[in-house]
């Protein structure tokens, strides 16, 4: 198994339709895994080797955003199925942030047109 690069994870965290599993921590202690769909934010990263934020959306009542409200600890991997079944795991924390409506509509417009044309 060989290691990516920061760039090379950026393009295979974007590529198609990839969907990402996201593991977050129930208040129980354990796993919650859900596929979400998303896109990167590296708008702030452009000039250095960072892969860039995680962008999501998820009603504010769900598990996954209760959870990550208690623990932020996360998890998540995106995974090609099909051979070489190449995938990119990421440990990190995530924030919940309220947003207005014009800010989440760029945001679910970006997400929608990557998975659905």
């Amino acid at each position: 198994m060989t290691e990516m690069s920061k760039k090379e994870i950026k393009k295979f965290l974007m590529h198609g339709t990839f969907t990402a599993k996201l593991a977050t921590v129930k208040k129980d202690g354990g796993p919650h895994v859900v596929p979400i769909w998303f896109v990167l934010d590296n708008q702030k990263d452009r000039t250095t080797e960072k892969v860039g934020d995680i962008i999501f959306t998820t009603y504010e009542g769900s598990l996954k955003a209760t959870n990550i409200q208690r623990d932020n600890r996360v998890s998540i991997c995106v995974d090609d199925q099909t051979p070489q079944f190449s995938f990119v795991t990421i440990r990190g924390t995530a924030k919940i942030v309220s947003q207005k409506y014009n800010e989440l509509l760029k945001w679910n417009t970006r997400i929608a047109e990557r998975y659905m044309g």
